[in-house]
């Protein structure tokens, strides 16, 4: 893909994403009787609908931020990674959540989503407890003990206790979306590549546009120039966008009331 085309496959995502931005700015419940709906009668400490929806409107919120990076005509050598793989991740997450025909397997996956939530937030929330004053304190220790009792209780009525990881998520999601495996072994390399720019050691960048100069020491090794590319934006972006698209209609199905089915 040449950069003029890289730019106008991208380019030809912002309107889009310009008429989603409306929608993600306030919730919008499921229909009474729809199937989210029975969906979130079985989980409503922490329903399927909203997680799956603030799974979209996160990845709609990165598709933003390239937006603006574009606009700028900017691309960056290492951070716009990150930016991608947070729409990457959401997009695919988003899909993953809301594909399985079957209700059992489909609330499986909410109760997982719904699982790794608490955990984070339990962990994150024990690690500030150092630095809070007395009352504070006490305040946090309440909301540990009531997080504590929703984890145990969506724990509990897993059907699965295996911990699924995001690269199986990334995986399924392509596959449903791309089909052929080709284009979900490139949705995963995706995402382990734009996964380098949060180790901040520079491995990735070594897989991007990179030109070599000779080097004079004995040991062989070379200096680098390595450069940002629209083609290094253009594939992971529409691989999350396209995830991202069919996750919109299948959720906007679910949401549906019996009559519009």
């Amino acid at each position: 893909m040449s950069e003029q085309q890289a730019l106008e496959a991208i380019e030809a995502t912002f309107a889009r994403v310009d008429e989603l931005r409306k929608r993600f700015a306030i919730a919008h419940p499921p229909a009474p009787g729809s199937v989210f709906d029975a969906d979130d009668s079985t989980m409503p400490r922490m329903r399927l609908s909203e997680l799956a929806r603030t799974s979209l409107a996160q990845a709609w919120d990165h598709f933003d931020l390239v937006k603006l990076i574009i606009e700028s005509r900017r691309t960056f050598v290492a951070a716009t990674g990150s930016v991608l793989r947070g729409a990457l991740v959401a997009s695919a997450q988003s899909l993953w959540l809301v594909e399985p025909d079957d209700a059992l397997q489909r609330r499986e996956r909410g109760l997982f989503a719904a699982q790794e939530w608490y955990e984070r937030r339990i962990q994150y929330q024990n690690e500030m407890a150092p630095d809070l004053d007395a009352g504070q304190l006490a305040q946090s220790q309440k909301q540990l003990e009531m997080l504590a009792q929703d984890l145990a209780a969506v724990s509990a009525a897993r059907g699965n206790s295996n911990r699924i990881y995001t690269t199986d998520i990334i995986r399924e999601a392509a596959r449903t979306r791309f089909g052929a495996e080709h284009l979900v072994r490139g949705a995963v390399g995706h995402w382990r590549r734009l996964g380098g720019d949060a180790h901040a050691v520079g491995w990735q960048l070594m897989v991007q546009a990179v030109t070599w100069w000779p080097s004079p020491d004995p040991d062989g090794l070379s200096s680098a120039t390595v450069t940002g590319t629209l083609s290094n934006i253009a594939e992971p972006y529409l691989a999350a966008w396209h995830m991202f698209g069919a996750a919109i209609i299948r959720f906007d199905a679910l949401s549906a009331s019996p009559d519009q089915q």
